[in-house]
């Protein structure tokens, strides 16, 4: 199977008549104590891909670190003495999840067992589209296939080890494999992350050709699930939100900063980047 070019995605279309309520609603459940970054950055993702309502759903304890950014609501939740996600919370994200819109569930989520049933109840519960990531891909990495229908997993090479029979030198030199194995193994749509991501959803394969080195860093991922998200809740289906997503993420960066100077690239670079990025394709 040859992978086909993603060179000019199609995005959401934004109404003269829209309002925060139609461009969609981001919901990220994320972040544990000494990680509230990666949640943060999953809503700053969604945000400048275009979401009209962005809400995290972190515990309690890091509710404060959260609220600094102006424009992402934040509600805290019950959590672990170690500052994850509590199994009581489950009550408050069923609640959070009844608003619609879209989810990013795994950014800095932790590994507690109570965070880890969390994240596999609500896999199995939601009935919106969810960017499954980082430490949520962990909680399934045991678990058959489920409800993955509106699903967008999105593991790099490291997470793909834990979900596969291969090795990441296998990952990363049999790319093609590994994508079409974690289907065989989750369902919905997969976002291998890496040089020349592919994405999948069983039928069609896509590779991306945007980005450059400058997005091998910690919390690029994170960005990338908040702009797929951002594109679900604004309505596109799993495979084009996915296939738009990363080439967007790809475009900002290289709009950030060229190849010769990627190893400066900051994520706040990226970020401020997605709003041109889109433009330069619609």
């Amino acid at each position: 199977m040859h992978p086909e070019p993603i060179l000019s995605p199609e995005l959401p279309p934004l109404s003269t008549a829209s309002h925060k309520r139609t461009r969609g609603r981001v919901l990220v459940i994320g972040g544990s104590r000494g990680l509230s970054g990666a949640a943060r950055l999953a809503g700053r993702g969604a945000l400048a891909a275009g979401a009209g309502l962005v809400e995290l759903a972190v515990p309690m304890s890091i509710r404060d670190e959260c609220v600094s950014e102006p424009a992402l609501m934040v509600t805290g939740v019950r959590e672990t003495l170690s500052g994850a996600f509590a199994w009581p919370a489950l009550a408050e994200l069923r609640r959070l999840l009844r608003g619609g819109g879209a989810v990013v569930l795994g950014p800095g989520l932790g590994r507690h067992e109570d965070t880890l049933a969390l994240v596999r109840t609500i896999h199995a519960e939601a009935t919106q589209p969810v960017v499954v990531d980082a430490d949520a891909l962990f909680a399934l990495a045991d678990r058959d296939r489920s409800n993955a229908g509106l699903r967008v997993f999105t593991p790099h090479a490291g997470e793909a080890e834990r979900l596969l029979d291969m090795n990441a030198a296998e990952i990363t030199n049999e790319r093609v494999r590994a994508a079409r194995e974690l289907w065989q193994r989750l369902g919905g749509v997969v976002v291998l992350k890496g040089n020349q991501t592919l994405v999948f959803d069983g039928t069609k394969l896509c590779v991306n050709t945007t980005g450059h080195a400058g997005l091998a860093r910690g919390g690029t991922g994170d960005v990338l699930s908040g702009i797929i998200a951002a594109f679900l809740a604004a309505g596109q289906k799993p495979l084009e939100a996915a296939c738009a997503g990363v080439f967007i993420h790809g475009r900002a960066a290289e709009r950030a900063r060229p190849a010769a100077a990627a190893r400066s690239l900051t994520l706040d670079e990226i970020i401020a980047e997605i709003p041109d990025a889109m433009a330069s394709v619609s």
